[in-house]
C-alpha cells in the first residue's frame, strides 16, 4: 500500500513538471515578442501581434470567402504580409493614431508618384520577406474592438475596398497571391500582394453633392446619428429612433457623402402605413439631399400606397443623377436607400 502512494505521488509529481515546463515555454515565448514601439517597429523582426489570433483567422476566411463566392480564386494566407498589416496597425495606434496612407517613417501624398512607394513597397521597407507589391485596405470602428464581420462589412459597401478585395477594375490585372491580415483594438488591415503591380491612381467621382450635416441636418434631433466605423476611402454613420422603428445608416467622407449608401430600415404600422414621426424623418431627409425637388412629398405619399397594397413591390425614382429606391420587405419592414446612378471611382486607390 505505501508503494502504490509513493508511485501515485510520483506521477502527480511528474505531471505538475510538465505542467510547469509547458507554461514556462509558452511564457518565455510571450516574452520573446517585444511590444515594438517607436522605430523598433519596423526593424524588429517579431512583435507582439505577429502570431496570427483566433479573430484575425476569421477575418481571412471571411475575406476569402468573399473573394471566393464572387469568382475569383482562393488566395493564400500569407505570414509574411501579416507581418505588414501588424507593424501597421502599430504605426497607426501608437504613432499615426489616425487612418492615413502615410507611414510615420514613410510621408504619402498622393499627387506625387515619388511617394506611392510608401505604401506598395512596404513589405520590403519592413524586411518581410515579401518581394512583390503591397495594397492596404485600413478599418477602424469607434464601438468597441473591431470584428472580422463588421470589418468586411464596411470595405464591402465602400465601392474602393471592394474592388481592392475582389480584384474589380482597377485592380483587375493585379491577382492577389496573398494576403496578410491585422487586427489590433479598434484597428484592422487587409493586405494583399501581388506581383504584378503599377501604382494606380484613380479620380474623383461623383457623389450626391452633399456633406454629412447637411443630409442629417434636423434629423440628429429625432434620432442621434453618431459615427460607428470608418475606412480611408469613408465611414459609417448611423441612428435609431428611440422605439427602434427607423434605423439609418449613411456611408460615406465627411465632407461630401461620395461613397454614397444612405439607407433605411422602417418598420411600418400594423396596417402597413408609415407612422407620422417616420414620415416626417424620411420627408427631412429627402428635403436635405434634393432641396430642389419639390414633388418629393407627392412622390413619397404613392410610393408607399403602393407597397403598403403588395410588400413586395419596389419604386425607383432618378432625382439629379442619383438614384432612391424603395423596397418592401419581410417582417412588416421598408428598405429606402438613396445612391449616384454610377459608382463613383475612387478618390485613392491604396
Amino acid at each position: 500500500m505505501q508503494e502504490i502512494r509513493l508511485t501515485d505521488m510520483y506521477r502527480r509529481s511528474i505531471k505538475l513538471a510538465f505542467g510547469g515546463i509547458m507554461i514556462l515555454i509558452a511564457s518565455q515565448f510571450a516574452l520573446s515578442q517585444p511590444a515594438c514601439s517607436g522605430k523598433a517597429m519596423f526593424t524588429e523582426p517579431v512583435c507582439i501581434g505577429n502570431t496570427l489570433s483566433k479573430d484575425e483567422n476569421a477575418l481571412f476566411d471571411l475575406v476569402n470567402k468573399y473573394h471566393v463566392a464572387n469568382g475569383q480564386p482562393a488566395v493564400k494566407l500569407s505570414s509574411r504580409l501579416s507581418v505588414v498589416a501588424n507593424r501597421r496597425m502599430l504605426d497607426v495606434k501608437q504613432n499615426m493614431r489616425v487612418l492615413t496612407h502615410s507611414w510615420s517613417n514613410c510621408p504619402y501624398d498622393k499627387r506625387d508618384n515619388k511617394t506611392w512607394p510608401c505604401v506598395t513597397a512596404a513589405p520590403q521597407r519592413l524586411n518581410s520577406g515579401y518581394i512583390g507589391e503591397g495594397y492596404q485596405t485600413l478599418y477602424r470602428t469607434t464601438t468597441g474592438a473591431a470584428l472580422p464581420g463588421a470589418a468586411l462589412e464596411t470595405w464591402r459597401k465602400s465601392s474602393l475596398h471592394n474592388s481592392i478585395i475582389l480584384n474589380l477594375s482597377p485592380f483587375k490585372d493585379y491577382p492577389w497571391d496573398e494576403l496578410g491580415v491585422a487586427i489590433d483594438g479598434q484597428f484592422a488591415a487587409l493586405w494583399f500582394g501581388t506581383m504584378t503591380g503599377g501604382g494606380i491612381m484613380a479620380s474623383e467621382g461623383e457623389g450626391l453633392g452633399v456633406d454629412l450635416d447637411k443630409t442629417i441636418s434636423g434629423i440628429s434631433k429625432l434620432l442621434p446619428v453618431g459615427s460607428v466605423s470608418s475606412s480611408l476611402a469613408g465611414g459609417k454613420w448611423q441612428g435609431t429612433t428611440a422605439d427602434k422603428s427607423l434605423k439609418v445608416e449613411i456611408f460615406g467622407v465627411p465632407k461630401e457623402v461620395s461613397e454614397i449608401n444612405v439607407r433605411l430600415s422602417i418598420k411600418l404600422a400594423a396596417n402597413g402605413k408609415l407612422s407620422p414621426a417616420n414620415r416626417k424623418i424620411m420627408l427631412m431627409l429627402l428635403g436635405n439631399v434634393f432641396p430642389r425637388w419639390t414633388e418629393r412629398e407627392i412622390w413619397l405619399d404613392r410610393t408607399l400606397a403602393v407597397i403598403a397594397a403588395d410588400r413586395k413591390a419596389t419604386r425607383t425614382q432618378i432625382i439629379e443623377k442619383n438614384a432612391i429606391e424603395v423596397q418592401g420587405s419581410a417582417g412588416n419592414s421598408l428598405n429606402f436607400a438613396i445612391r449616384p446612378l454610377s459608382k463613383p471611382a475612387a478618390i485613392e486607390i491604396f
